[in-house]
């Protein structure tokens, strides 16, 4: 959410913060969306800590944190796909960081699955009343 200076996750002290910012802004933006009668889906790459943010902000919430982890070879082909927003070292980063998660309710291997079919499973198992 911050466009300048931002600084990547990655990148010490004030990339941390940018980080948890961006959790904690996260938070209310899914508080408020809620409130107002939606479901809602967070996107994020999380860190321990960070899912903390969310555990603590959303306590009196319904939510569930879904680990989405495609190998790394398709985590590298995907972004080369987008545009190779990431340079593949930091591609490996981040998925070293989701692959050492602990903190989640569940783990989905997206490896093989197209993004609309994953779309649905999700709906359907976390939507439904």
């Amino acid at each position: 959410m911050v466009v300048q200076p931002h600084v990547a996750a990655w990148e010490g002290e004030e990339g941390r913060f940018q980080l948890h910012l961006g959790a904690q802004n996260g938070c209310i933006l899914a508080r408020n969306c809620v409130a107002a009668g939606f479901d809602v889906v967070v996107l994020d790459v999380l860190t321990d800590a960070t899912a903390h943010i969310y555990r603590a902000h959303l306590l009196e919430l319904e939510h569930q944190i879904v680990l989405l982890l495609p190998s790394l070879a398709e985590s590298l082909r995907r972004n080369r796909e987008r545009g190779q927003y990431l340079t593949d070292e930091e591609v490996e980063l981040l998925y070293a960081w989701e692959s050492e998660l602990l903190e989640f309710d569940h783990k989905i291997d997206n490896t093989h699955i197209a993004a609309e079919e994953l779309a649905q499973e999700l709906s359907t198992s976390f939507f439904q009343a």
